[in-house]
Parts: structure tokens; C-alpha cells; sequence
């Protein structure tokens, strides 16, 4: 986004009426954040787990969100969000 807002935008034209590949680019993410919540959470709550985790982060990951809010968005802010998400998961025995 920062390098050419105007070309973000046009991604975001772009992808709208492309649901199935959007699908495909969010299922290969849970697939690759998957291991470390079965790590933190155990194999019977990963699912829960991921969805706060979606729940958490939905500001970082959403394209729209990320164009409508950058100016607030932060590295620092991000690391803060997961780090402690992944702090909560390992306390947590369940969701």
C-alpha cells in the first residue's frame, strides 16, 4: 500500500469478483500458521484458535482495512497483537 496506494487500489478492484482465489490464498495461510497453533493449543482447539486469532489480526490481513486504517497501522503494533495472542494461547487450556 505505501509504495502506490493507487496501485493497491487497483488490486482491490481486481480481486473482488475473484472469491475462489481469494479462498485458496486464505486456506494456504490457516495450512501455514496451522502448525504453530496445534503447538500452542493442542490439536483439539486449533480450529477455535485460529478463529480469534483471524479475530485479532483482521485489521493486518484485510486488504480494505489495511487502506482505510494505515495510518494507524504499525509494525510495532502488529508484533504487539500477536505477541500477545500467542502469550494468551499458551495460558489459555480452551476457548
Amino acid at each position: 500500500y505505501d509504495a502506490d496506494p493507487m496501485l493497491f487500489s487497483a488490486y482491490l478492484t481486481l480481486a473482488k469478483g475473484e472469491t475462489e482465489a481469494i479462498a485458496k490464498h486464505v486456506g494456504r495461510l490457516r495450512e501455514i500458521v496451522r502448525p504453530a497453533l496445534v503447538a500452542l493449543v493442542g490439536q483439539a482447539e486449533w480450529v477455535s484458535a485460529m478463529g480469534v486469532l483471524e479475530d485479532a489480526t483482521i485489521l493486518y490481513r484485510n486488504p480494505y482495512l489495511i487502506a482505510q486504517h494505515r495510518a494507524n497501522l504499525s509494525e510495532t503494533r502488529a508484533k504487539r497483537v500477536t505477541s500477545s495472542i500467542v502469550k494468551a494461547f499458551g495460558k489459555l487450556q480452551s476457548f
